[in-house]
């Protein structure tokens, strides 16, 4: 029998990079055990690929994997009292070990051999880790395992890119959980975590030009370099640069720790780790232009009825693409007390604002929405459409005409300026802006004749953007 699962998308790590490294890829070579890339305009400095993840081993020897299984018998914030479904999650921890300094050093050693000059060797800046979790789940119908994609987590980094480890929880539906339990009680479940690590680089320069041997030959290759280079792919994207499989071994019969039964009724939830996921479009969407970055604190209740210490995530202007985080509270907590929340915005201008006290959620939606709501967003956005007809306004006796906005944005006063004739034959434009809604916007139009007299008209705004222009 086949069983189809679907899990979440595939885990993403968004880590913070440095936006002037330029690892050109056509220079990978393989030194000491290490991957290296030449940067594209410094040819003294490389960069070497971090070593492969590892499983995280606790001092017993046990694999850092625990499977939770709840049974859950309905609770009044699903409106389900008296049911029965299956709550569960599955956690592990991968581990990101330091390159061996003397690996490091070998390979210093070697390129300043080879090249004649100094070198500098720095860890690649990651733009990300990409990874999936495949698992055996069910059968295929000769009776074989099935392998299952799973998915899970989506855990952005705010700070520097060398972590040590990262714990990853994954939401599973009951028909997920069920299969997964009988699979681990039967015998030992392999789960295999895939991942590739994602950097910020460029193809390269033609020919993987790599500028070595003596002061006069590597003056000409430079010369060579810089012709070639204009036709060259210098365009910078993220790259995959290295690729491996873990394996995850779910032994309850060895670890029987690794798989966690909990009944839980209809007074609350159990306590335990819970599984709440973070969203803000504010930043994708371009929904707040003012906005540097929004940062959220976040408490929970712990088994003694105290407040946890906060932990902070952000969402900013420098990673429009991160849109969502997983939450991860460090202690056990008592899930039937819910927690509560803080918003803070960083402006472009560095002013900083709190939001009124502390917000009460509980964990029943397992999603907390931080995109500002239309109502509260003080930034308006407007699409304006500006059309004349350049035959009348021929007629009429003049050359040119202007249609200027005058709006303030984030406090500072902007103008934007759309000009129609004088070597534009352009009949229709259209201007995308970002306002401060309290103060609006204002428009005049000047009409300029061919002796450079002007006249001056202002125009009512139009709530629906379009704007015919007119003479009379």
């Amino acid at each position: 029998m086949i069983h189809f699962i679907k899990f979440f998308p595939g885990i993403f790590l968004l880590l913070s990079f440095s936006l002037q490294a330029q690892p050109m890829l056509n220079t990978e070579r393989s030194m000491e055990g290490l991957r290296i890339f030449q940067d594209f305009k410094d040819s003294s400095l490389y960069y070497y690929v971090p070593p492969p993840l590892q499983l995280k081993i606790e001092k017993s020897g046990r694999p850092s994997f625990q499977f939770l299984a709840m049974r859950y018998t309905g609770s009044s914030c699903r409106a389900n009292e008296g049911g029965n479904e299956f709550l569960s999650v599955a956690q592990f921890t991968i581990q990101r070990p330091l390159a061996d300094k003397n690996q490091i050093y070998q390979v210093e050693r070697s390129l300043r051999q080879q090249t004649g000059n100094w070198v500098r060797l720095k860890p690649i800046p990651l733009a990300g880790i990409g990874a999936e979790l495949v698992a055996p789940v069910g059968s295929n119908p000769n009776g074989h395992p099935q392998n299952r994609r799973l998915g899970g987590v989506n855990i952005s980094e705010n700070g520097p890119s060398e972590w040590e480890e990262k714990t990853f929880t994954l939401k599973l539906n009951p028909h997920e959980a069920q299969l997964l339990i009988q699979n681990m009680e039967k015998e030992q479940l392999s789960i295999s975590f895939s991942y590739t690590y994602l950097a910020s680089a460029i193809p390269g320069i033609s020919n993987s030009l790599i500028l070595e041997g003596d002061s006069s030959s590597r003056s000409k290759l430079q010369e060579l370099k810089e012709d070639v280079t204009a036709d060259s792919d210098t365009t910078v994207g993220s790259h995959v640069v290295f690729g491996n499989t873990l394996e995850i071994l779910a032994d309850v019969n060895t670890w029987p720790q690794n798989l966690k039964k909990v009944d839980v009724n209809a007074d609350g939830f159990p306590v335990g780790f819970p599984s709440l996921e973070l969203r803000c479009y504010d930043f994708a969407d371009g929904l707040r232009p003012d906005l540097a970055i929004k940062r959220v604190s976040l408490q929970a209740y712990t088994l003694g009825g105290q407040l946890s210490r906060p932990i902070n995530y952000q969402f900013s202007a420098q990673q429009t693409f991160t849109i969502e985080q997983q939450v991860n509270f460090p202690v056990v907590l008592d899930m039937s007390r819910g927690y509560r929340y803080q918003i803070t915005e960083i402006k472009n201008d560095g002013s900083i604002s709190k939001s009124n006290g502390w917000t009460e959620a509980n964990f029943c939606e397992g999603l907390l929405d931080l995109t500002t709501n239309p109502d509260q967003n003080p930034i308006a956005h407007q699409v304006l459409e500006v059309e004349l007809s350049q035959e009348d306004m021929e007629k009429a006796g003049f050359v040119e005409a202007k249609f200027i906005l005058n709006f303030s944005f984030a406090g500072n006063e902007k103008v934007e300026e759309i000009r129609f004739g004088k070597n534009s034959y352009e009949s229709f434009q259209s201007l995308d802006i970002a306002f401060d809604k309290a103060q609006g916007y204002s428009v005049k139009v000047i009409w300029i004749d061919g002796n450079g007299d002007k006249i001056t008209k202002r125009v009512p705004s139009h709530s629906d953007g379009y704007y015919y222009l007119s003479i009379e």
